[in-house]
C-alpha cells in the first residue's frame, strides 16, 4: 500500500469517527461540592492542596441528536421520590451551556464537511 493512500486510509477512519460521535450532543449540568482530592507537599515544605468538585446531582440534561430530536431531562423528584424544587439559575447556567455546545458542534460540522469537501477534491 503506498504511503498516500494510508494517509487517505487513516483520514477516512478519524472522519468516520467523527461523524459517529457528532450524531449526538449531551449537556449535562451537575451540581456538586468541594473536596480536597490531592495534598502536593513542594520542594520548601510547604503544602498544597487541590481541590475538584465532587457531582452530587444533576440539575439538567439536554440530548440533542443530528436528525432534529431533542431530549430534555429535569430532576423532579430525588432518589427517595420527594419533590424537588427547580433550580432557576441552574437551569440558565444549563441553558447557557447548551447554547455553547451547539455553536461548538456546528463549528465542529461545518468544519468536518469541508475538510471532507476539500479530501473530495484532492482525490
Amino acid at each position: 500500500m503506498s504511503a498516500l493512500a494510508g494517509v487517505v486510509k487513516k483520514v477516512g477512519k478519524i472522519l468516520e469517527d467523527m461523524a459517529t460521535d457528532l450524531y449526538e450532543l449531551s449537556v449535562v449540568t451537575t451540581t456538586g461540592s468541594v473536596k480536597t482530592i490531592e495534598i502536593n507537599e513542594k520542594k520548601d515544605g510547604t503544602k498544597k492542596q487541590v481541590f475538584d468538585i465532587e457531582e452530587t446531582g444533576i440539575s439538567a440534561k439536554t440530548v440533542i441528536q443530528i436528525d432534529g430530536d431533542i431530549i430534555v431531562k429535569v430532576p423532579v423528584r430525588d432518589s427517595d421520590g420527594n419533590q424537588m424544587e427547580l433550580d432557576e439559575r441552574m437551569l440558565q447556567l444549563h441553558e447557557e451551556n447548551v447554547k455553547m455546545a451547539m455553536e461548538n458542534w456546528k463549528t465542529i460540522i461545518s468544519t468536518l464537511v469541508t475538510v471532507v469537501k476539500d479530501l473530495q477534491d484532492l482525490i
